[in-house]
């Protein structure tokens, strides 16, 4: 695709000359980026002043100067810009005439950063050897220092090391990357300790370059030295990042890292003693423990480790409850459901007790498909609000659950793909609680006034109904039970391990395995976690169910009722409530809609009303 780059076409070495004549970039600072505004700028009062020749070469030349480097190989210069199918200039949109045009300029050319980067260009599309040369010949007049440093200057010598390296077999790369380390490694040595950004900066270009241990244990007592003059000044940020960058110095070596993994800790729990925001002293505390558990259990004893973190995840729990009572409520406008409710209940009024316990579970199932598709509706339209991180707090201030923040230009990652799968799962949660108040709850109550049923129905209706294994049925009438009696908690804490158990006899049924055997020969019955996560459990159970399942029982984003109960966590308060009441009505509607001689009678009871009204239009008519 070059239809950027055919405008330029027609451009000569002359209107290169007559514009270089005009020294345009005089003044300008030395930085790509700068070059590209100024250009565009004079491009276009050219253009206006009838000049187009001389707006072209600016034109052409703020797109070259537009371009980004990246550790890409096969495309070290970039487009600026890439939105969907739109991408600024870029190497493809060079035309064979351009690249013409650039041979020519080249030797024309004095200002140091065009002149490299017209030399990589062409070593980049042409291979040309002495190109390579040339680029970071000039590439390395670029004048560092601390105060100049984000004007370009990491792409720049990031990109002259590159071009070193994929010409490493000579030694005139060799001697190249040997200067460059000796100018990083004088400049790293005498800057100030203070400055923690430049010799992060140089540490940076240093690791990519040829640096023996002597080299590596100068830059890790220096960055050392910066990190405790940070913490020192209660800069906690640049300490860590002075941290990290050590990590990385001798990967191989245990006892180093060990040490550094400790002194991250402690910084991370100096920073959380001195912060008077729980929550966020929740965090510190958190990323502590994380640092000291990176220490094997055979290097800790020197230290007390397990005891340290012993005492931390109490601090972490305390921090976090904390932070509880320093939450806000926010509030959103009320949903008007009046007519929602009122449909519900004109479906059960009136009605016969077994029409009436149909109806009664009538009422959308929600799909992974459906709700995914509005989630990912929702994160375009409001992307903001999905950036941030996101953790799930139980009143005890334990941090169950946590979600990584979104970004809609890497909605296609892994990591990405399991947060939009939480916020799948939360947003199921919101549905839920909708259809209990409007949709449930109302038609029970309905129900309740104008029928009773008792437990000797329900277990028949359990005993006959596909989805309650063999001599289950008492429990599951029992909990049903519990529920038309709106004693939600009870029907959970006695349906959940049916549920569990249904599964496990769907997947025995097709002969697979749901037990694990330990060292000892001990084998032991796996939980529904793990059961709803085996690879065949879709071949056992519809994928709608399994979805429902997860969401509703063993998903911490979500109720989570199994685990829950399984824990003897589960409360009996108004925020369980909406989670219970679905799940009962969810097992409620499993055992009808499975029950053959339930289906049969409703099937063969919407035939008798067909016809009746069949005969009763016939007999009007015939009357008339």
């Amino acid at each position: 695709m070059a239809q950027w780059g055919e405008e330029f076409n027609k451009l000569t070495k002359n209107d290169y000359l007559e514009w270089k004549e005009l020294k345009i970039l005089d003044g300008v600072d030395n930085s790509y980026h700068e070059y590209y505004l100024v250009l565009l700028k004079v491009s276009t009062e050219f253009n206006n002043a009838g000049n187009s020749r001389l707006s072209l070469v600016c034109l052409f030349i703020a797109h070259i100067s537009s371009m980004i480097y990246t550790e890409n190989k096969n495309a070290p210069l970039d487009a600026l810009l890439k939105r969907g199918d739109y991408h600024s200039f870029s190497l493809d949109d060079l035309t064979s005439e351009n690249l013409d045009f650039l041979n020519e300029i080249v030797p024309e050319t004095d200002n140091y950063l065009l002149k490299a980067r017209f030399a990589d260009i062409l070593w980049i599309k042409e291979k040309k050897i002495n190109m390579a040369w040339m680029a970071i010949e000039f590439y390395e007049k670029n004048p560092i220092n601390s105060e100049i440093w984000e004007k370009d200057n990491d792409a720049i010598w990031n990109r002259a090391i590159a071009i070193c390296k994929q010409l490493q077999t000579t030694k005139e790369a060799s001697q190249h990357l040997m200067n460059i380390k000796d100018k990083f490694k004088t400049l790293f040595t005498e800057e100030d300790n203070s400055n923690c950004y430049a010799l992060l900066c140089y540490t940076e270009i240093l690791k990519k370059l040829p640096i023996n241990d002597e080299d590596k244990e100068t830059i890790k007592n220096k960055l050392n030295d910066c990190a405790e003059e940070q913490i020192s000044n209660c800069d906690y940020i640049n300490a860590h990042s002075c941290f990290d960058m050590m990590l990385g110095l001798f990967p191989k070596n245990i006892i180093y890292l060990n040490e550094i993994h400790k002194r991250i800790a402690e910084t991370y729990c100096i920073e959380a003693d001195n912060s008077d925001q729980p929550s966020l002293s929740g965090e510190l505390y958190n990323l502590a423990i994380n640092h000291y558990c990176c220490i094997p259990r055979q290097n800790r004893n020197q230290w007390d480790i397990d005891a340290i973190i012993d005492n931390l995840r109490t601090k972490m729990r305390d921090s976090n409850a904390e932070s509880l009572s320093h939450m806000g409520t926010i509030t959103f406008p009320s949903i008007d459901i009046t007519n929602t409710i009122k449909k519900a209940e004109d479906e059960m009024t009136g009605k016969d007790k077994y029409t009436a316990l149909w109806n009664l579970c009538n009422g959308p199932i929600h799909t992974y498909d459906d709700i995914r598709k509005v989630t990912l509706d929702n994160i375009k339209r409001y992307p903001v609000s999905v950036r941030g991180a996101i953790k799930k707090l139980e009143d005890n201030g334990r941090v169950v659950a946590r979600r990584k923040g979104i970004s809609l230009d890497d909605l296609d990652s892994k990591s990405a793909q399991e947060s939009i799968n939480q916020l799948i799962i939360n947003h199921f949660s919101i549905m839920c609680s909708h259809d209990a108040v409007a949709n449930i709850r109302p038609r029970l109550n309905c129900f309740n006034r104008e029928h009773q049923i008792t437990e000797k129905e329900l277990y028949y209706l359990c005993y006959y109904s596909n989805a309650v294994p063999p001599g289950r049925a008492g429990l599951w009438a029992k909990g049903l039970l519990f529920g038309f009696n709106e004693d939600f908690i009870t029907a959970t804490h006695l349906l959940s391990p049916q549920i569990e158990n249904m599964v496990r006899f769907e997947l025995h049924n097709k002969g697979v395995k749901t037990t694990t055997l330990d060292k000892d020969g001990v084998e032991s019955e796996n939980g529904l976690s793990t059961l709803l996560k085996h690879e065949q459990v879709s071949k056992a159970i519809d994928e709608v169910l399994v979805f429902n399942f997860k969401a509703l029982m063993t998903d911490p984003h979500g109720a989570n009722l199994r685990n829950m109960v399984a824990h003897g966590l589960l409360e009996d308060k108004p925020d369980n409530s909406c989670d219970m009441t679905y799940f009962w009505w969810f097992c409620l509607r499993l055992v009808l809609v499975l029950n053959r001689f339930f289906v049969e009678w409703k099937v063969n009871q919407k035939k008798t009303t067909s016809q009746s009204e069949t005969h009763s239009k016939a007999t009007s008519k015939n009357e008339s």
